[in-house]
Parts: structure tokens; sequence; C-alpha cells
């Protein structure tokens, strides 16, 4: 869709077709004094490739779509000073699994995120990787990776999601984030459970994402796989993870103290700048952000005539 769309958007055959600036970067909007005290888009500043700059005058309006973090940092240089706060992550933590002798699963031959469980407060999603991608998953240091890599067509994996709620914030360009005890004890229980799904399914030995690589067995009864994590994770360095789908930044919301986008996702107290990305959204979400975020894109700009 995006690509048919652009193609669309840029055609010649239009009366006024789209440009893009490739690799051109959007530093600030610039503001004039609007009726009511309200601040009007009137042009954009851009960083071009060569490392020019240019002010591209809005005829209409501005719509911000530049994504959770870059969209949060634009609005903010541009005087928009409570943009870039409550940004909300998924955090995911992979826990691979050595299947008996004889077993080939074949993981590159598989979808590699084709199915989820929702636990309620995490999500338990399938994993089936190719071989580097499957080396990197796979925890340990030197002989240990290199061995548990030469049973590739034994492993398998499995990954668990947690939300990281309005944890994230944006400061001087970069995404601060925290994971404190509560999403640690989360983390902990959710590693556990999977650990024991992997030995119910003829695991003989599992690696969960933890630093140090160390390796759980199938002899082990409950209580003791329940232990071990509460052992073994006492801080966020003990284990290691990844986080995807940012969203926040620009939660929408009817009362601007509480909100950067009203529900039409206009800026608060602008006449014409709209955002239409992961950044409206006002908490977590859960899982992968794309089709919501499309759906809130469509919500906020097609077919409207947001600019008159």
């Amino acid at each position: 869709m995006p690509e048919s769309y652009l193609a669309h958007a840029t055609s010649d055959a239009r009366k006024k077709p789209a440009r893009i600036l490739d690799r051109a970067e959007a530093t600030e909007i610039l503001w004039r004094e609007g009726a009511n005290g309200k601040r009007v888009a009137d042009a954009v500043e851009v960083r071009l490739k060569n490392g020019g700059k240019r002010v591209i005058r809005a005829r209409k309006g501005v719509v911000v779509a530049a994504g959770a973090l870059a969209s949060s940092n634009l609005l903010y240089n541009s005087g928009i000073l409570q943009s870039g706060s409550n940004i909300s992550l998924n955090i995911a933590c992979p826990v691979v699994a050595l299947m008996p002798e004889g077993t080939q699963v074949n993981a590159w031959n598989e979808d590699q995120m084709a199915t989820y469980i929702d636990r309620g407060d995490y999500l338990i999603e399938s994993h089936f990787q190719p071989p580097m991608s499957m080396a990197m998953l796979v925890p340990g240091w030197f002989e240990d990776h290199y061995e548990r890599m030469r049973n590739y067509n034994r492993l398998v994996s499995a990954g668990v999601l947690f939300p990281a709620d309005r944890l994230g914030y944006m400061d001087h360009g970069k995404l601060k984030l925290k994971i404190g005890e509560k999403e640690l004890a989360l983390l902990r229980r959710a590693l556990a459970t999977m650990t024991k799904v992997h030995f119910l399914n003829g695991a003989i030995e599992v690696y969960p994402a933890l630093l140090r690589g160390q390796t759980l067995t199938s002899d082990m009864s409950h209580d003791e796989i329940d232990a071990f994590f509460d052992k073994a994770i006492v801080e966020p360095d003990d284990v290691v993870l990844s986080s995807s789908h940012p969203h926040g930044g620009n939660a929408i919301h009817e009362d601007p103290h509480k909100g950067v986008v009203d529900l039409n996702q206009r800026v608060h107290n602008t006449t014409n700048c709209y955002v239409a990305d992961a950044s409206v959204m006002p908490s977590c979400i859960r899982v992968n952000a794309q089709l919501t975020t499309m759906a809130m894109a469509h919500r906020a700009m097609a077919g409207k005539r947001r600019f008159g």
C-alpha cells in the first residue's frame, strides 16, 4: 500500500504531484500568531542531505508523521514542550531450547513470527529464525555459543513480550527508559512459564537470554525453575532485552494538560498542525503497533477536510 500510494501521489499525471526530499530532515516547525492566541504552522525548516537548510512554506498546514521518537523531537524542538513524555515500548526477551537428538526443526523454513498467546499481562510469541538471526538470539559466550549453534537444526525459539507502559521519555533527542522491579518481577514469571512450556514440549535444555548464558535442564522441577529466575535476574543488566514498537510521546487527550494532540489529532493550541503516527497512542498497546498506527493515521486524515 505505501508503495502504490507514493507512486500515485508523486505521479506527473497529477495536477500537483507530491515531492520527496531524499535524506532531508525536518528540524523545526515555524509558527505565527493566529486567532484566539493559537499558533499557526507557517513553515517547516529542513536540513538537506548536503548540509544546507531550506524553509518550506506551509500553504495549508503541517502533518507530522515521523514516528514516536522523531515526531516527539520535532515537536519539542518546535516549542511543544510537553511532547516526548510517556513513551511506551514492547520489551522482548527470547528463550531458546534444545530438542532431543534426531529432531529436525528446520526453523529456517517457517514464518518468522506467526502466532502469539496472550497471557493477560504478557505475551508469548513464536520465533522461527534462520541461522544468522538465531545466532543473535542464542545466549552464551565463545565455545558455549559455538556448541549451541552447532545444533541449529534442533533449536526452537519463542519469546516473551511485556509492556513498558509510559516508562520512556525523550531527553536531548535520545530515548530514556528505566525498567523497575515491577517489570522485572513480570519478566521472571514470564521466562519461567516459557521455560516450562519448552520442557513440556520435549526440550532437554533451555537457554534463556541471560547475560551469563546459563542453562536450565529438563530434570528441574517447576519450583526449581521459578527459584532459578528469582536468583538469576536481580537487575535489568542480568538479562538481554530488546525493545520494539515505540509509541506515545504525543498522546491523544481532550485536555491539553494531559495530552499533546486533541481528539482530532491536532496539536493542542494550534490551528493546522496534525500528528498521524504511533506517537498519539496514550498508553501501551502491547502488540505490534503497525495496523493500529495505520488506522490512527487514516482516522486523522483520510477523507477529512482538515485544512479547508
